[in-house]
C-alpha cells in the first residue's frame, strides 16, 4: 500500500511539472499597437521589459501579415530592436526570418519597434494593415505574439485626422451583441462599415443623426475595425473594437 500511494506521489509531481505553463521572461507594452499615417516617417513603438534578473536575448520574426507588395518594397517599412535596425532587403523581414537582438538588461524599458514611410509615397496603397510578430527568449522556452496595425486612408480625407477620432464615443469595447458609436455633427457620417484584421467587410450599416446602433451578434469573436464614411463615400475616421 506504501509503494503505491508514494508511487502516485510521483506520478502527480511529474505530470505537474511537465503541464505547468512556462515563466514570463520578459513583457511588451501591449499584444497590439495600432497608428494611423500621418507623416513621411512614422514609428510604432512596442517596447520590450526583461522581467528575470539576467539579461537576455530576444529572437523575433513576423509570423503573418497582410502587407501590399508596395508596403514592404525596400526602403518602405523597418523593425528595430534595441541595437539595430533592419530594412526589408531580399524581404528578410516579411518571409518568416529569424532576428536575434543584442541583450535587453533586465527590468528597464528596451527599444522594439516597427516604422514606415507610408503617407506620401504615391505607391503606398491606402487600407488597413496589420503584422504579427512572434517574440522568444533566446536559448529559452519562453514566447508571445504582438500585432502592429498600420491605417493610412487617401489624401482626400487626410484633413479629419487624429482630431476627428477624439468626435467618436464606442461603447461596450469589449462588445459581445451590440455596439454603441456616437460622432459629431460636422462629421456627417452615412456609414458605417465593420472590418476584420486583414482588411475584409463584414458587415455594413447605413445610418443618420450622430449615432448608431450596431448588431455584431453574428460576426466571429477578435478584433475589429469600424470606418465612418460620409455621404460621398470617402471615409472619415476609423476606430478599432473587439468583439467578445
Amino acid at each position: 500500500m506504501k509503494r503505491t500511494v508514494h508511487s502516485l506521489i510521483i506520478l502527480l509531481a511529474t505530470t505537474f511539472t511537465f503541464g505547468q505553463v512556462q515563466a514570463q521572461t520578459f513583457v511588451t507594452e501591449a499584444d497590439t499597437v495600432e497608428m494611423t499615417l500621418y507623416k513621411n516617417l512614422e514609428v510604432l513603438y512596442n517596447n520590450i521589459t526583461v522581467t528575470k534578473s539576467d539579461s537576455i536575448k530576444i529572437d523575433w520574426k513576423v509570423k503573418s501579415h497582410n502587407f501590399p507588395t508596395s508596403w514592404g518594397a525596400l526602403g518602405h517599412l523597418g523593425i528595430c530592436d534595441n541595437n539595430s535596425c533592419r530594412d526589408n532587403s531580399n524581404n528578410q523581414l516579411l518571409d518568416g526570418t529569424t532576428h536575434t537582438s543584442d541583450k535587453y538588461a533586465p527590468n528597464v524599458k528596451g527599444d522594439f519597434h516597427f516604422q514606415m514611410v507610408a503617407y506620401n509615397d504615391a505607391s503606398i496603397i491606402p487600407g488597413t494593415y496589420y503584422a504579427t510578430l512572434t517574440l522568444k527568449e533566446n536559448g529559452g522556452t519562453y514566447e508571445k505574439d504582438i500585432t502592429f496595425i498600420f491605417n493610412k486612408w487617401g489624401t482626400n480625407v487626410g484633413t479629419y485626422g487624429k482630431n476627428t477620432d477624439n468626435n467618436i464615443t464606442m461603447y461596450p469595447n469589449p462588445a459581445r451583441n451590440e455596439l454603441n458609436v456616437t460622432y459629431s455633427k460636422d462629421m456627417n457620417v452615412k456609414g458605417i462599415s465593420v472590418y476584420n484584421l486583414v482588411g475584409k467587410q463584414v458587415s455594413n450599416y447605413r445610418v443618420n443623426g450622430t449615432s448608431a446602433k450596431l448588431d455584431i451578434d453574428n460576426i466571429p469573436s477578435g478584433i475589429y475595425f469600424i470606418r465612418l464614411t460620409d455621404n460621398a463615400g470617402q471615409v472619415v475616421a476609423t476606430r478599432r473594437f473587439t468583439h467578445q
